[in-house]
């Protein structure tokens, strides 16, 4: 702030990200000089600004009570937003230790980052997370935003399930995350003002390809398409009314300031209503497929038990067709048994016949001998 003297600019006081705001006149975010200006007296000020992002200079004048109670109220409703952020913060991280669902994790590093980013717009980060952390302050705001698209990816991917249901989309949107990177690189590198202007451009153009892509999710007849859609277009409207604000199209007042923050809270809630009813229907979808499980073990058991009484009457049959043959073979074997006992008798018969001949044999040959010789004998007796 620099003060017009006879024509030559004095310096009055300094403020911005190198002055802790411990440091300030007023312990607060917002820049707040303190006018040496005494009653019916009239003086020229001048303001010089230097920044490389987008910044609103609203100038108010007031006295010190007023602008107590402005930072008061700004407080109050920035501990709001931290109030419904931590408990949908803490709420999502619970279901995701007990569910381990990846969309859980990704919308609780999304909740986290959300908040870093509003409370480094509102400059509430500087004052509480990283105070006196100049070079953090410096890159914080292009380098959370493209986190913040990075985590919003992640999680429209997995909540969506974008990649099997819209594959085209999904590459696309990929892109997206690519550049998010390259946008946080060129940020801690120097080019932040060449960084700054391809976020908006990135965040602006991703926003409708994620419409875009919701939009044809949920004429796909995806139910969680449309609590994404209701919860997006929330924060967008809340953000078209801060980006009309600057513009000069609405005015400038503690509503409009506080949109993107209400608007990302409302998304925040709509969301985590969306996951809620994710759990709902997984447990439909559950019962429905242990119903159709049930159905399918109690057809296999049906199948089974018809199995088994076609295989005991093969069974049966097989035991019947063993049985007969085990008879015929005991038939063939009493047989073979028979036809054996009667050639050992036959050859016994045939041995003792041969022998039998034999003996024959040796007494008919004396017999003859005597026989034959009887005649021969009578004669000589008589003689």
């Amino acid at each position: 702030l620099l003060e017009m003297i006879d024509g030559k600019l004095s310096v009055v006081s300094e403020l911005g990200d190198f002055v802790e705001i411990n440091n300030r006149l007023f312990p607060t975010p917002n820049y707040i000089f303190q006018l040496p200006i005494e009653k019916h007296e009239m003086k020229s000020f001048v303001l010089k600004v230097r920044s490389f992002d987008q910044i609103q200079l609203p100038l108010i004048v007031s006295s010190s009570e007023q602008i107590i109670d402005d930072v008061s109220q700004q407080q109050m409703l920035f501990g709001l937003f931290s109030g419904v952020l931590f408990v949908m913060f803490f709420y999502n991280l619970f279901l995701f230790i007990s569910t381990r669902d990846r969309s859980y994790l990704y919308y609780v590093i999304y909740i986290l980052i959300v908040y870093l980013t509003q409370a480094d717009i509102m400059g509430f980060a500087y004052q509480y997370i990283w105070p006196g952390c100049q070079n953090i302050e410096r890159y914080s705001l292009v380098v959370l935003s493209s986190l913040v698209g990075l985590a919003a990816i992640l999680f429209f991917n997995t909540f969506l399930n974008v990649k099997s249901s819209v594959p085209t989309a999904y590459r696309i949107i990929f892109v997206f995350g690519l550049l998010y990177a390259l946008i946080s690189v060129l940020s801690v590198i120097g080019f932040e003002v060449v960084a700054y202007q391809l976020l908006q451009i990135n965040a602006g153009v991703l926003a409708m390809v994620l419409l875009i892509t919701t939009v044809i999710l949920l004429r796909k007849g995806s139910r969680a398409a449309g609590y994404f859609l209701i919860a997006w277009s929330v924060f967008l409207l809340g953000v078209c009314v801060y980006i009309l604000k600057d513009f000069g199209v609405l005015p400038y007042n503690s509503i409009t300031v506080g949109t993107m923050q209400m608007g990302s809270a409302l998304e925040v809630i709509l969301l985590s209503f969306a996951l809620a009813d994710r759990i709902n229907q997984l447990k439909k979808d559950k019962a429905l497929e242990q119903a159709a499980r049930l159905v399918a073990i109690e057809e296999n058991e049906r199948i089974v038990r018809e199995q088994n009484v076609f295989l005991e009457s093969k069974v049966e049959e097989r035991t019947l067709e063993l049985r007969d043959s085990n008879t015929s073979l005991n038939q063939t074997l009493e047989t073979l048994k028979s036809a054996q006992v009667q050639l050992v008798d036959a050859e016994k018969m045939a041995s003792l016949g041969q022998m039998t001949a034999g003996i024959a044999h040796e007494l008919n040959n004396p017999i003859n001998f005597v026989s034959s010789n009887i005649s021969p004998l009578k004669r000589d007796l008589n003689d």
